[in-house]
């Protein structure tokens, strides 16, 4: 009998052990499958639609004129209000910051007016704290009670095949839900920024608005599509929130980006140029010109040497060299190693500013 018990309690200790570590081993194999309408009830508060409006500017044509002559006044209100632009948006912090595209935002000047329509159906006068043309992000703030912000997720930590959805506003349909997968990590699309791309239905107005993993967090900001006919052909692209998280902080601090520049022009290497020049980290790019009384041009930098590493951090090619750039703060001094007649030179560069 004793042994009967022991076999049997055996059994189950081993059966538990075996679940246990299946549940370690292939987690999302055992988690249940996302609610997501659920979800949406819940991150519904923290998406709103953004509004771009400028002052209508009074016509003063022979037209008016005349009729002003028998006291009929033809001019628009100084008040009244034209629509330049429509987007989506969502609230990051319970003190009113909302993050958006700055394309959605557009040039800001004294005549433009920006409004956010939240969940509630109030619309109210948000504040262009920031707009970065470069990485398309933009940072707002409205003054209101009872803000509910949504949860930051980590945008280095997803996978390709993950499933995903989008809150927004195409085409002013506001609180539309589209859902998909992560097609792609760090798609290089000839911006700034890497792109996070999905096939989830994106099209005008959805810009600004926030991509969600199965878990409710956000993990990019919605901002463009690949199209031949202006609509959703099933790309779309997502600036990852780990790189807008950071932008905006530097926006609520400064109100603008502030870039860095060396003053050179590369050209990506072939392979067949990385065999030939026996480049030892089997990436680089070549240097084709250098700016008179630039950073590199006082630093030695020279035509046709091959830049190997910025800071340490490996160069693959000319996206990679911008961003390191262009993400150090002027002022700052930076190793800059290069391959020239066959020797890796370290040469230190101190970093102007882009806008000089």
């Amino acid at each position: 009998m004793n042994n009967k018990i022991q076999t049997i309690l055996l059994s189950a200790i081993t059966s538990t052990i075996i679940i246990i570590a299946a549940l370690f081993s292939y987690p999302d194999y055992f988690r249940s499958a996302p609610n997501i309408p659920w979800l949406v009830k819940r991150l519904n508060p923290s998406v709103v639609s953004v509004a771009i409006y400028e002052k209508a500017k009074p016509e003063a044509d022979i037209k008016s004129d005349a009729l002003n002559i028998f006291g009929i006044d033809d001019e628009k209100d100084a008040d009244e209000l034209e629509p330049k632009g429509m987007g989506s948006g969502f609230i990051i912090s319970k003190d009113g910051y909302i993050l958006t595209n700055a394309h959605v935002v557009g040039d800001v000047s004294d005549g433009t007016i920006v409004k956010v329509l939240l969940n509630s159906g109030e619309e109210v006068d948000a504040k262009v704290i920031g707009s970065d043309k470069k990485s398309d992000v933009a940072l707002l703030k409205i003054e209101h009670e009872g803000l509910i912000p949504v949860r930051i997720g980590d945008s280095d930590e997803i996978s390709v095949g993950e499933s995903v959805f989008a809150i927004g506003s195409p085409y002013g349909l506001e609180k539309t839900v589209t859902s998909g997968i992560i097609s792609a990590k760090e798609r290089e699309t000839g911006e700034f920024l890497s792109s996070i791309q999905t096939d989830v239905a994106i099209n005008p107005g959805n810009s600004g608005g926030p991509l969600f993993n199965s878990h409710g967090d956000v993990i990019g900001i919605n901002s463009s599509i690949y199209t031949k006919s202006g609509g959703y052909q099933g790309i779309a692209f997502s600036i990852a929130i780990n790189d807008a998280v950071v932008i905006a902080a530097e926006l609520r601090e400064r109100g603008q980006i502030t870039r860095g520049r060396i003053g050179v022009a590369v050209d990506n290497l072939t392979k067949r140029e990385i065999a030939k020049l026996k480049i030892p980290t089997k990436s680089g790019v070549k240097v084709k010109q250098t700016y008179s009384d630039s950073p590199a041009d006082k630093a030695g930098i020279k035509v046709n040497d091959i830049i190997l590493y910025y800071n340490n951090r490996e160069i693959h090619n000319h996206l990679d060299l911008s961003r390191a750039v262009a993400n150090t703060r002027p002022g700052q001094s930076v190793i800059i190693k290069v391959l020239r007649d066959g020797k890796i030179l370290e040469l230190t560069v101190e970093i102007a500013s882009l806008d000089e």
